[in-house]
């Protein structure tokens, strides 16, 4: 395996499990409007920025409403529950303590919008572990294409080949291996196993992963005390 030098996290049902809230605000929005959001829209839209999700289902179920009359209204709704129900992905704190202990850049490459991002940090206090930040306004493509991760990158001064992408989309995985770098991948629950074939190595959890960069420390520190 490369090199490791810097970890860049995924945020949509990586970094915090938001998945469930996602599905949940899609099903009552397009409720709302005569329209039923099923899984299947939730599988082919992971790691898909928003604005291009609301764009293809508005032309698709032919909706009278805008794009960003959707979107506005779709964060009402996903807010609420944000604010009652989203909470850090199992192994979060643990991973991002273990990183900035060890001096690895961590950066967060996000299909998210910067109000989303700005929630978060702010909700569990993380913003000080990052070290660059971007999200779906930081970029023109979304993932799978690999700009926002080259972005978030060029930012942390690291080459995409040693950095390691934290992914739960198949498209997020898409997108890191674009870009040239390593993903580790822990699958979304909504998406079977055998999609993610592109990573590099698939976990259970954050925790695993975590277990997993200390086992390649440990072994590095002894191939070069040799």
């Amino acid at each position: 395996m490369k090199q490791v030098k810097a970890v860049i996290f995924d945020m949509d049902g990586l970094l915090v499990d938001s998945e469930p809230i996602q599905f949940e605000t899609s099903k009552l929005l397009f409720r709302r409007h005569g329209h039923r959001f099923t899984v299947r829209h939730l599988r082919k839209f992971l790691g898909i920025r928003l604005i291009d999700e609301l764009t293809t289902l508005k032309h698709h179920w032919k909706l009278s409403q805008g794009v960003n009359e959707l979107q506005n209204e779709r964060k009402d709704i996903f807010l609420k529950l944000v604010r009652q129900k989203l909470h850090l992905s199992r192994g979060a704190s643990e991973l991002l303590e273990f990183l900035r202990k060890v001096g690895l850049p961590i950066g967060l490459g996000t299909s998210a919008d910067s109000w989303f991002v700005d929630e978060v940090m702010e909700k569990f206090n993380i913003r000080h572990y990052f070290d660059a930040i971007v999200d779906a306004g930081g970029v023109k493509k979304g993932k799978p294409n690999p700009e926002v991760y080259l972005k978030v990158a060029e930012r942390l001064k690291v080459s995409p080949k040693n950095c390691l992408v934290l992914e739960d989309a198949i498209n997020g995985v898409a997108a890191a291996k674009n870009a040239d770098m390593m993903c580790f991948a822990i699958p979304n629950p909504y998406i079977p196993k055998k999609h993610y074939q592109g990573a590099d190595q698939i976990f259970q959890s954050l925790q695993e992963v975590t277990r997993s960069l200390i086992e390649i420390r440990n072994n590095r520190k002894k191939y070069n005390s040799r």
